[in-house]
């Protein structure tokens, strides 16, 4: 007998369900971009009530779903938003019940002047916080400084600006440049090592700065460690960094803010042909003072050569003078006591009409109720209830029979 085994067309293939391939599709892209870094921008940006995120990245071309969960996003400084240009690191994955490839984001940061300015707002809290910009804190710059250190690059225009000012308004003052690094990696610390060098100058004030540029060329300015070595420098510190329009860390913990260098320049010392101007009107304003004092003591020496002349002649006249002073003080005194004695009578006669026992006495009587409180409308009365009814002389008790 022949022994026939029929084979299943089945079992000659390696038949995976969905779950198995979306598995081991899984693990072959989560093993091959285990932690890639990602640019693109966000679109549909959700925040979920779970405290997940899930969003979109996408370039001209292409976009790819991204989620970062809660305890990733938590770490964050920031919250991104739809439009952002961001870099996300993470690895790719499968969400087997949609069969659709992610990105499951582990850490984020925002491209570019967003992520600058992020930077600024979170470094400007944190000095805010601890009180670095408080006015308190701010030293007062010297009315005419005689030493000025300027820290900030010797090929820049700022430093010739500067120069120019302060040559036209005030010669007399003796200028130190310390040249420094003002835009690049390096430049917050070549600026800290400028502030140290500039102790042991012992100048009476610093401008430290530079001219306009972007927000990248100015970070320099942006640097905490740099801001808290202007806070707590011992000379007044003024920053001058860019237009009016910037603003740096820096210009927070500085002694004084400059929109521009040539306006340090103009604040920091007073001009010069100002001050002559201003001298030369004090010097005729004493002269003017000195010769009034003068013609009032000439007056006095007359008076006093006078009397030692004719002395008998000058104490008749002061003792005239006297006299006559007494007699205004006197009729003063008198008129003042009258007055004030014609304004007692006045409030005499008003008091006394206004003394209720003297309507009392012309027939009226005063109505309380039993707590001492008077009666203006029979609407307050209720029938049978207790009143006292005080007259000009004597007082009864009277109870309510009929409200009319």
């Amino acid at each position: 007998m022949i022994d026939v085994k029929v084979l299943s067309m089945e079992s000659s293939k390696n038949i995976l369900t969905v779950s198995q391939i979306s598995s081991q599709i899984r693990n072959c892209l989560e093993s091959r971009f285990s932690s890639i870094w990602i640019k693109g921008e966000i679109s549909n940006f959700i925040a979920h009530g779970s405290g997940h995120w899930y969003f979109s990245l996408k370039d001209e071309n292409s976009q790819i779903k991204a989620v970062m969960f809660r305890g990733q996003n938590q770490k964050l400084s920031f919250r991104p938003q739809t439009g952002e240009e961001i870099l996300v690191r993470g690895q790719i994955s499968v969400y087997p019940p949609r069969g659709g490839y992610q990105v499951l984001c582990y850490d984020m940061e925002v491209v570019g002047s967003g992520l600058l300015q992020r930077q600024f707002e979170q470094i400007k809290r944190k000095l805010k916080a601890e009180g670095l910009f408080e006015s308190e804190r701010k030293k007062s710059l010297p009315l005419f400084p005689r030493h000025i250190v300027l820290i900030t690059s010797p090929t820049g225009a700022a430093v010739r600006d500067i120069l120019q000012i302060l040559n036209r308004r005030f010669k007399a003052v003796r200028i130190t440049l310390i040249p420094a690094l003002v835009q690049g990696d390096q430049a917050p610390s070549s600026l800290l090592n400028a502030l140290s060098l500039s102790k042991k100058l012992a100048p009476e004030v610093i401008i430290m700065g530079r001219g306009g540029g972007s927000t990248e060329d100015l970070w320099a300015f942006n640097d905490e460690t740099l801001a808290r070595a202007i806070s707590a420098h011992p000379i007044p510190i003024i920053s001058a960094v860019g237009h009016e329009i910037d603003f740096t860390i820096c210009d927070f913990t500085a002694d004084l803010r400059a929109p521009t260098p040539s306006a340090a320049a103009e604040l920091v010392v007073q001009n010069g042909d100002d001050l002559l101007e201003k001298t030369a009107r004090l010097k005729k304003q004493l002269y003017q003072s000195l010769q009034l004092k003068i013609g009032f003591f000439k007056d006095k020496l007359l008076s006093l050569e006078k009397a030692l002349i004719h002395p008998k002649r000058y104490i008749q006249d002061f003792s005239q003078k006297l006299d006559e002073t007494s007699l205004r003080f006197n009729q003063n005194v008198k008129q003042f006591f009258e007055n004030k004695k014609q304004q007692i009578s006045h409030l005499e006669r008003v008091l006394l009409a206004l003394n209720p026992k003297q309507v009392m006495e012309r027939g009226f009587s005063i109505v309380t109720n039993a707590e001492g409180d008077p009666i203006f409308d029979t609407k307050d009365l209720k029938i049978k209830e207790i009143l006292n009814i005080d007259f000009f002389k004597g007082q009864v008790k009277a109870e309510v029979k009929q409200k009319n």
